[in-house]
C-alpha cells in the first residue's frame, strides 16, 4: 500500500512563500554555499569527527546560536577533536568531563560511551574507507536527480555508527556539505509541517523508526518539490525562523 501526498497550487505558494521570507538569512545563504553551490569534498578524518560530535551533541537537545551546545562547539581549541579524542584510552569518561566541564550539556555519560564506539570506526582504516566510500557518490554527483544516494549514505552511517538514528545520520552528512533532499527531520521540521497542514498526526518517537521518519521525509520531500525549493534549504528556513538571526562567526564552526 502506497500513500500518495498531493500538494495543492495554493500550499506550494504557501511553502514558497515562507522560504522567500527567510531565504536571505545568513543561516539559509551559509547552506546554499556549503550544499549547493560550492563543490562537495570528501572530509578527512578530523572534519567527519567534529561533524560526528555535533550531531551527537544535538540529539535531545537545544542547539540555537545562544545554546550550550553551539558555545561548545565554538571552543577554540575544540575539546573534542579528533587528535585529542585520539588519545585517551578511556575516551568516555574524558567526554564526559569536558562537556561536564562546559556545563548546561545533557547525556554526558551517552555521548561519551557513543563517541568511544565510534572512534573504533573512524580510526580503523578497512572501516574508515567504507565510510569514505559511501560519502564518494554524493561528492561526485553534487546534484542528484532524487534523494537516492543520499538515503543509501544515511542508512550506512545510521547503521555503522553508535548514537545517530535517521535524524543525526542526516544531520551528519547536510552539515559536511554532502546532502540537498536528505534532511534532519526535528521538532522544528515537524511543527512546520503541522502548521502546514500535513493531514496526519506525527510522532516525535516515531521518528526514530527509520520507515516511520523515511514516510514524512518524502512528504516533506514532496512540499519543497512544488515549492522548488531544494530541501535542504527549506530545512534552513525553518531553523531560523525558530531563532534569532546567526552570525557568520557563529556558523564558522566546522
Amino acid at each position: 500500500m502506497r500513500l500518495v501526498l498531493r500538494v495543492t497550487k495554493p500550499e506550494a505558494r504557501r511553502a514558497r512563500a515562507f522560504f522567500d521570507h527567510w531565504s536571505s538569512s545568513p543561516l539559509v545563504q551559509q547552506r546554499l554555499r556549503s550544499n549547493v553551490r560550492e563543490p562537495a569534498t570528501l572530509p578527512g578524518r578530523p572534519r567527519f569527527w567534529k561533524a560526528l560530535v555535533a550531531a551527537l551533541l544535538t540529539t535531545q537537545q537545544r542547539s540555537g546560536p545562544d545554546s550550550a551546545v553551539a558555545r561548545f562547539l565554538r571552543l577554540r581549541p575544540f575539546p573534542l577533536n579528533y587528535r585529542r579524542c585520539r588519545a585517551p584510552l578511556e575516551l568516555h569518561e574524558y567526554v564526559a568531563r569536558q562537556l561536564a566541564t562546559t556545563g548546561g550539556i545533557r547525556r554526558g555519560n551517552v555521548i561519551g560511551r557513543e563517541l568511544h564506539a565510534n572512534r573504533a570506526v573512524v580510526a580503523d582504516a578497512s572501516r574508515w574507507r567504507e565510510v569514505v566510500r559511501t560519502m564518494a557518490p554524493l561528492v561526485r554527483r553534487r546534484r542528484a536527480v532524487d534523494s537516492g544516494l543520499e538515503r543509501t549514505a544515511a542508512r550506512f552511517l545510521d547503521a555503522t555508527l553508535a548514537g545517530l538514528g535517521p535524524k543525526q545520520a542526516r544531520n551528519l552528512l547536510q552539515m559536511l556539505g554532502l546532502t540537498q533532499y536528505e534532511i534532519p527531520v526535528d521538532s522544528r521540521v515537524t511543527k512546520w509541517l503541522a502548521d502546514f497542514g500535513f493531514p496526519m498526526p506525527l510522532s516525535a518517537a516515531g521518528l526514530a523508526d527509520r520507515h516511520y521518519y523515511e514516510f514524512v521525509l518524502d512528504a516533506f520531500q514532496e512540499i519543497c518539490a512544488a515549492a522548488d525549493v531544494l530541501p535542504c534549504l527549506m530545512d534552513a528556513a525553518i531553523f531560523a525562523s525558530f531563532d534569532r538571526p546567526w552570525s557568520e562567526e557563529e556558523l564558522g564552526w566546522l
